[in-house]
Parts: structure tokens; sequence; C-alpha cells
């Protein structure tokens, strides 16, 4: 088997739109594409992602190999692609994703440069429909994900966690591999494990990403949901590895239901009524008030302003509740989430 400098891994499930977009933002890379293997790691796609990449292969694409992931989660497939790497360099890439021409090289030289044990850089949301461009605002507005520095340009230095990330082959020999028993925010986890061993993450705001992000209400909910679902399963099995911000939505989410329903229970009998009526008017205006402010603010950075003045209200508040919806089930969820729950996987 030969040896190289870098092997990226791709896991991808159903990426039939996107795939080879990505393959081709590889090829194009200005590190040298002799020196670099790619492993697309698929969890059983039952679209055209799999032909897609054997064509890529016979069209003389002859460093993609494919391996398949039964268990469909990320975390496996990036354990997969780590234990069948032959690189010194890691690079955990997203088929949803396009890559600037330089990524790979900025990476490689950010790891040699700081020694750090995983670096990356910022994720800017691109999408093609009016909806999805209104989304990809949201998506970096504080006000839509809080204080996630990756999607609000990044910094120069140490952080909690980088998107995808590239990682010295070293890193999982100290670390371990990632903990399969997290279908989301793996990557969370996994950074906390590696400051916790002593390890350090670094982000450069100059190393870009290009995500295309959902592109519909009902797709941005989803991922919503689930993000804020498993966002309490990661907090329980590494503390410190979600952060305060993660659970604002939940906060919110609970205020409304628990103000409500105290609200209507007490509707003919509680003297404190008007007191909650109060908050719960206090809530939502204070909310809406914000969120009117910034959909206002960033409405017209783009083409489609006076769409974006009656999508972006409606997307935020989608994207929160959704959100705090999630991490609710996933606190009712949780005692059966830790009787099964097995420990960190490691080397």
């Amino acid at each position: 088997m030969n040896s190289y400098e870098v092997s990226i891994i791709i896991p991808c499930y159903n990426e039939e739109r996107f795939i080879k977009m990505c393959l081709d933002s590889i090829f194009e890379q200005s590190f040298p594409i002799e020196e670099i293997e790619i492993l697309v790691i698929d969890g059983l796609s039952n679209d055209q992602t799999i032909q897609i990449v054997k064509q890529e292969i016979e069209a003389g694409r002859t460093n993609i190999r494919l391996f398949h992931n039964p268990k469909r989660i990320q975390a496996s497939a990036i354990n997969i692609g780590v234990q069948e790497a032959n690189g010194k360099y890691i690079v955990r890439l997203d088929a949803h994703s396009t890559y600037e021409r330089a990524y790979v090289e900025k990476c490689i030289a950010l790891a040699k440069d700081t020694r750090a044990d995983n670096v990356g850089g910022i994720a800017i949301a691109t999408a093609k429909t009016r909806i999805g461009k209104a989304i990809s605002l949201a998506l970096a507005c504080p006000f839509g994900v809080g204080n996630s520095v990756f999607r609000l340009g990044g910094i120069h230095g140490e952080v909690e966690s980088v998107p995808f990330g590239t990682f010295p082959s070293e890193t999982f020999e100290k670390f371990g591999l990632f903990n399969e028993s997290l279908a989301r925010c793996e990557d969370k986890e996994y950074n906390q494990r590696i400051r916790k061993g002593g390890g350090r993450v670094y982000m450069s705001k100059d190393i870009k990403i290009f995500y295309h992000n959902r592109e519909t209400i009902s797709g941005i909910a989803k991922q919503s949901y689930n993000n804020g679902l498993w966002n309490v399963f990661t907090l329980i099995l590494s503390p410190g590895s979600v952060s305060v911000r993660h659970f604002v939505p939940l906060m919110f989410v609970s205020s409304l239901i628990g103000l409500s329903a105290v609200t209507l229970a007490g509707l003919f009998t509680s003297p404190w009524l008007l007191s909650f009526v109060w908050l719960l008017a206090l809530d939502l205006g204070f909310y809406f008030i914000l969120n009117a402010l910034f959909s206002l603010r960033l409405a017209f950075k783009n083409e489609n302003g006076y769409l974006n003045l009656i999508l972006l209200p409606l997307i935020f508040l989608v994207i929160h509740i959704s959100y705090g919806l999630g991490s609710m089930e996933g606190l009712c969820r949780l005692p059966m989430f830790i009787s099964k729950v097995a420990s960190p996987v490691s080397s």
C-alpha cells in the first residue's frame, strides 16, 4: 500500500447532488494530488452516490477508495477511514461542502506550524434557492447560532472546536477514535477529549469551507431538532463539550410551555394569573423584538431583501423552537440513552 502525506476522509449518505462537486474541489487543490488519498465512507446510500464515486474512480481518479459504513453514523465512518488511512495527516471533509483551492495546503501548514492536535477554519453557509439563501443568512448570525465562532467569521488561535478538522495521525494514537455512541456532535466530544487530555484545537479564519446548507424550512427544522436532541446526550457523555449557548433554545421553549401551561391551568382560579400572563407576554415580546431587529438588519444582505423580511423571522423561530424541542426530547430520552451508552471508543 502506498503511503501518502494526506488522507482525506469523506463520510457520506445520499449525497448525489454534492459528492462530485466535493471531489472536484479536492482534485483542484493546490496541494499535490499525488500526495493525497481520498477515502469515501458511504452509509449505504440508496441514491446515485455510490455510482458517482465509482464513475470518478473509473475515470482515472484512482487515489479514491470507497468503503461501506453499515452503522450509518458519522463517527463510525470516520473511524473506518482513520483505520484504513495511510497518510501522515488525516483531513476529515464533508460531502455536503466544497473547499477553497488552498484548503488542504493551509490546514497542513497550520498543523505543522502550531503542532496542534486538530486544526480547521470557518464554515460559510451557501445555497442556491431563495429560501436557502435566507437560511444561510440566519446561520451566519449570532441570533441564529449564538457565539459559534466558526460560523461567525472565526479567529486565529485556540478554540473549543473546529468544523470537520485536520489531525496529525498521532492524534488518534493519543486520544483514540471517535465515540460511536453519538450519532451527532461526535466532533464536539472528540475535541473536548483532546483538550481534556492536554491537547490543543486551533483555528485559522483564513481557512474556508463552503457548506451547502438546508434549503427548505422543514429541512432546517429537522436539522435543528436533531442537533438539540444530541447536544443533551453529548453533555452527559462529555461535560464541557457543549456550552450554555446550546441550551438557550431549550430554556426559551421551556419558559413558553411552562408559562402557557400555568396560565391556562389557573385561568379561573389563580390570583397570580395576571402575573403569569405578563411574564408570558414579556417572554414573547422580548423574543419577537430581537427577531425583528436581527431580521431587518440581515434582510437586505442579498438580492432577495423584501422576501427575506418575511422569511427570516420565520426561519429564526423555526430554528429556535425546533432546537429547543429536540433538547426537551433529549431530556426525556436521557435515561434510555444512559442505559445503552458505551464507554468512549479508544485505540
